[in-house]
């Protein structure tokens, strides 16, 4: 049989990235980057810290160190992703560019994004919310404290909201025989909408109106957060295992920085809270990468079973 021009066609690496099996392996590599970026940061510090005080900000620092690696790994991690745009359908152009200019043009952007990233990361150092930890932002009483509120109350309506489209691509994952539980969908979006309620609940009762309330919302939040983290490898089933070390890595962060506030009594509590409410926004975007990735390739695919590798 004569082969046809489908058949005798040259690999592309375009028509490769652009599979839906490559967006798991894509989140995957974006996820590793992370790990790697941030592990390696760890190990510099404790290296660089050992046997000293480790002080936030000033001088050679915490903060100090943090932004040195956000900048170093940004652009690294900048430059490897739009050097390998260029084989992305629509982007074939920058082929055709001279080396010098692409060069310019891959440092260039690299760059930027780089230093934003560090910027971002010496104002978190350098405010003054280590003086006074994160609930007590809400208790001034004025435009700003409000505004604090709101956002908190806005936040927790937005992860309500979000537990609806969690329950429709989980129930799309669960039909594909993706995730083996049927019952998956319904407790994930359960546990998203309490987390959702608890968060708005923080804002609702601020600090000084409240503190059993605002307390028992932080602290129920936060515990619905790591009963999911600790449960998914039974009730999400059939998600790659990648997502479940991540889960783990999750499940340290929050654990770590408890113990860093009591009994260890390293930093305070809006430490703390930054690191929490940082822990389940980043998990829940990673969440929602991996779902995406998922029901795309498990589609392409044609349904033939779990993923679980």
């Amino acid at each position: 049989m004569a082969a046809t021009p489908a058949d005798s066609a040259p690999f592309s690496p375009v028509a490769d990235i652009a599979t839906p099996r490559r967006r798991l392996a894509v989140e995957t590599e974006a996820l590793v980057g992370g790990v790697v970026a941030g592990g390696s940061t760890i190990v510099v510090a404790m290296l660089s810290f050992f046997g000293s005080e480790w002080p936030l900000w000033g001088g050679w620092s915490v903060g100090a160190l943090a932004a040195i690696a956000v900048i170093v790994s940004g652009v690294a991690v900048a430059a490897t992703g739009y050097w390998r745009a260029r084989d992305l359908p629509g982007q074939e152009w920058r082929h055709e560019l001279r080396p010098w200019k692409f060069s310019l043009d891959v440092a260039t952007v690299s760059a930027v994004h780089a230093v934003i990233a560090g910027l971002i990361t010496v104002t978190v150092f350098v405010l003054q919310w280590w003086e006074i930890h994160f609930s007590q932002l809400g208790t001034s009483n004025d435009f700003s404290s409000a505004m604090f509120n709101i956002a908190l109350i806005v936040a927790g309506t937005f992860v309500i909201t979000f537990a609806m489209y969690v329950f429709r691509d989980l129930s799309t994952l669960v039909r594909q025989g993706v995730l083996v539980n049927a019952w998956a969908p319904r407790l994930v979006s359960v546990v998203f909408v309490v987390m959702g309620i608890l968060l708005a609940c923080v804002g609702l009762f601020p600090f000084d109106v409240n503190l059993f309330m605002h307390n028992m919302s932080a602290i129920g939040m936060s515990l619905s957060f790591l009963a999911l983290l600790i449960s998914a490898p039974g009730v999400l089933r059939g998600m790659p295992k990648r997502f479940f070390i991540f889960c783990s890595g999750a499940i340290v962060a929050l654990l770590g920085g408890a113990l860093l506030f009591e009994p260890i009594e390293y930093w305070n509590l809006t430490a703390f809270e930054l690191v929490a409410f940082s822990t389940i926004f980043g998990w829940i975007a990673v969440f929602i990468r991996f779902v995406s990735a998922l029901s795309t390739q498990h589609a392409d695919d044609g349904a033939d079973g779990g993923y679980s590798v």
